[in-house]
């Protein structure tokens, strides 16, 4: 993800495609949906070929906070799971 404190969070699904452990399609796919839980974000099965951005006033209520921050968290624990089984 790239932060942009006027523009937003660009999520970098193009790019996380080519690394480990999101190479499989299925865990970026539940990345996507996880995402797809912050009120406001509504990235298609195409947006992983891409580039989205998820505006800054969608992450302004507590609500999306919290749902892009339990994202970050599912993101973090896959990667994390990862790198102990290798």
């Amino acid at each position: 993800m790239i932060l942009y404190p006027t523009y937003g969070v660009e999520v970098v699904f193009y790019h996380l495609a080519k690394w480990a452990p999101f190479t499989d399609e299925s865990l970026l796919d539940e990345f996507r949906e996880r995402l797809n839980l912050v009120p406001g974000v509504e990235f298609g099965p195409d947006a992983l070929r891409r580039r989205p951005t998820i505006k800054p006033e969608i992450l302004q209520p507590a609500a999306a906070q919290e749902a892009f921050l339990d994202a970050l968290e599912w993101f973090l624990h896959t990667v994390q799971k990862r790198d102990t089984t290798t």
